[in-house]
């Protein structure tokens, strides 16, 4: 999984109009940001442990279904949905376009957004494919762990939180869709702009 950790930040946006959007997009990429961080200085490690076929048709005996679908249920489950990149990449979209639909009903664009601030949603969901395909199709062009793949990982973490808090800048949150704000906005700019005017005029004057 990989886009997806930032699925609740899209989901969750509208409920915490005072919290900056970048603290909710670290808030579900955090663990892995740490252990990012961790690997780099030494403290964790990404481990590659190849098994020969033997090995791993044991391990199969002894991987069963493990995961309840609820605290109280008795029937478990289990898939082979990360063995396939291309479900998983289609699910990951999947969930990033459902969690996109209480920001998107709860929150409309600034009427001041210009030049690619208007665009910032098609730029923000192009990067989503980017990162997913990258993650899941193209991986790391090295062995080395600690100084690229670890680095890399955390500079996307880290992108991606300042781009989705750029994004969020270009938009209103309210309860109402941003209605209501969106009409406070319009107020406050119009009298900032003949505020402007009047200091313009006093200092040319």
């Amino acid at each position: 999984m990989w886009i997806a950790h930032f699925a609740p930040a899209l989901a969750l946006r509208p409920f915490f109009p005072n919290l900056p959007m970048w603290t909710l997009t670290m808030a579900g990429s955090l663990p892995n940001a740490v252990f990012c961080a961790n690997a780099m200085l030494g403290i964790e490690e990404f481990r590659y442990s190849p098994h020969p076929q033997p090995t791993r048709l044991l391990s199969a005996t002894m991987h069963r279904p493990d995961m309840v679908l609820t605290p109280t249920s008795s029937e478990a489950h289990g898939t082979s949905l990360f063995d396939s990149p291309s479900t998983i990449f289609l699910v990951e979209l999947g969930l990033m376009a459902l969690a996109a639909i209480p920001y998107l009903r709860y929150t409309s664009q600034k009427p001041t957004a210009s030049g690619f601030c208007r665009n910032a949603l098609r730029i923000l969901a192009g990067l989503f494919v980017i990162e997913q395909f990258q993650f899941w199709y193209l991986g790391a062009p090295t062995t080395d762990t600690q100084w690229v793949h670890a680095l890399m990982f955390l500079s996307t973490i880290l992108t991606t939180a300042a781009v989705m808090n750029w994004v969020d800048g270009t938009r209103v949150v309210g309860t109402d869709g941003g209605k209501k704000l969106v009409i406070v906005r319009k107020q406050i700019v119009k009298h900032e702009n003949s505020s402007c005017t009047i200091v313009y005029n006093i200092k040319t004057s």
